[in-house]
């Protein structure tokens, strides 16, 4: 699948993919971000939504417990 120009990196990628509710492609690019960096809170969400959307229960959940580590750190 050719990339948009506009959005180069895998995040960008993911997020444009979320948006367009390309779950596969979605959950493909946010994983791969997610591996290059760690994700903020929203991301965390986006990637445990598509994960459980694609039947992708323990990645979900893993997800989710990052998101509320996340969260508990930030406050």
């Amino acid at each position: 699948m050719p990339h948009d120009p506009q959005t180069t990196t895998p995040l960008d990628r993911g997020r444009a993919s979320f948006e367009r509710k390309a779950w596969g492609s979605a959950y493909r690019e946010l994983n791969a971000a997610a591996r290059d960096a760690a994700l903020c809170a929203e991301d965390l969400e986006r990637l445990a939504f598509t994960a459980r959307l694609l039947g992708n229960q323990t990645e979900c959940a893993d997800a989710a417990r990052t998101r509320l580590s996340y969260h508990l750190s930030v406050y």
